[in-house]
C-alpha cells in the first residue's frame, strides 16, 4: 500500500454535516454545487483526504436493489456504494492510492470488481476524473487512480484553523483472525514485510501517510480514525464521527 488516498464519514444532512467540520476548524468544499452535491471534501497535507458523503442522497431504488442483492450481482463495486445506506457507524470506507491502477487490477481481477472511471463536477466547473476497482471482500478498502486534473484546485487549501495536517492512524475492527487476515492482505495488497506489524491478537500496515491498524471483533467495521495533530475542538466536536486527534507527529 503506497498511501492513504482517503476515508468516507458517513452524514444523514449533508449541510449539517459541513456546519460540524467548519465549526470544528476545518476548510470544507462541496463535491458539487451546492443544490446537487451528495459530498464534500476535507484536503489534509498529506495527500490525504476526508470525505463527508450523504447516505440520503443514494436513490432509493438503487438501495433497494442493493439489500435485496441484485446490484452485487451486476457490479461489486457499487454494491458497496449502495451499502453505505445500511451500514452501522459514521466511517463508511478507506481508500489506498496506487500510481498503476490498470497493473495492480490485473494483478489481482479475479478477486476483484471491474474497473470503474469515475468522474465528477466541482463547483467552479471543473472536471475530475479518476479510475478506481474494489476488492471482492467489502472489508477491505478499496483502491483508487491518481485525480486528473489534480484534485485539489487553487481556489481551494488543505490549511486548517485547527492545525490538523493528517491522518495518524485508522481502526479497523475483524472478524477474521490476525493469522489469516494478514497473509490474504499482504498476497493481496503486496506488502512489504517491514510494513507489516503483529502485536499479539492485533496488527498493523504503515503507509506513508498513516498506519491501519486491525483488531479482533465481533464484527467488521472501521472504529476510529485519528489525525493529526492534538486538537481539543477537534476532539470535543467530531467525537460522534469516530474521529478523534493524537499528540504524535
Amino acid at each position: 500500500m503506497k498511501r492513504i488516498d482517503h476515508i468516507i464519514i458517513r452524514t444523514d444532512n449533508l449541510h449539517q454535516g459541513i456546519k460540524e467540520f467548519q465549526e470544528a476548524g476545518f476548510q470544507v468544499y462541496y463535491g458539487r454545487k451546492p443544490e446537487k452535491a451528495y459530498n464534500a471534501l476535507i484536503y489534509l497535507q498529506d495527500d490525504s483526504f476526508i470525505e463527508l458523503v450523504d447516505v440520503t442522497r443514494i436513490p432509493l431504488v438503487f438501495r433497494e436493489l442493493t439489500r435485496l442483492g441484485i446490484i452485487r450481482l451486476l457490479h461489486p463495486f457499487y454494491d458497496r456504494i449502495g451499502n453505505f445506506a445500511f451500514k452501522d457507524g459514521p466511517i463508511l470506507d478507506y481508500v489506498i492510492y496506487t500510481p498503476n491502477i490498470h497493473t495492480s487490477y490485473e494483478r489481482v481481477k479475479r478477486d476483484s470488481s471491474k474497473v470503474i472511471h469515475g468522474k465528477r463536477e466541482k463547483p467552479n466547473g471543473t472536471v475530475v476524473r479518476w479510475y478506481c476497482f474494489a476488492p471482492k471482500n467489502n472489508h477491505w478498502p478499496f483502491i483508487i487512480s491518481d485525480y486528473v486534473p489534480e484534485r485539489m484546485s487553487d481556489d481551494e487549501t488543505n490549511i486548517h484553523p485547527n492545525g490538523i495536517t493528517g491522518l495518524q492512524n485508522i481502526m479497523v475492527s475483524c472478524v477474521a483472525d490476525v493469522a489469516t487476515l494478514t497473509a490474504q492482505m499482504v498476497k493481496y495488497y503486496q506488502l512489504d514485510q517491514d510494513d507489516v506489524r503483529v502485536h499479539g491478537s492485533c496488527f498493523s500496515i504503515q503507509t506513508e501517510n498513516s498506519k491501519i491498524t486491525y483488531v479482533p471483533s465481533n464484527e467488521d467495521k472501521i472504529s476510529q480514525v485519528t489525525l493529526r495533530p492534538h486538537s481539543p475542538m477537534v476532539d470535543e466536536r467530531l467525537k460522534h464521527y469516530g474521529i478523534s486527534t493524537t499528540d504524535e507527529g
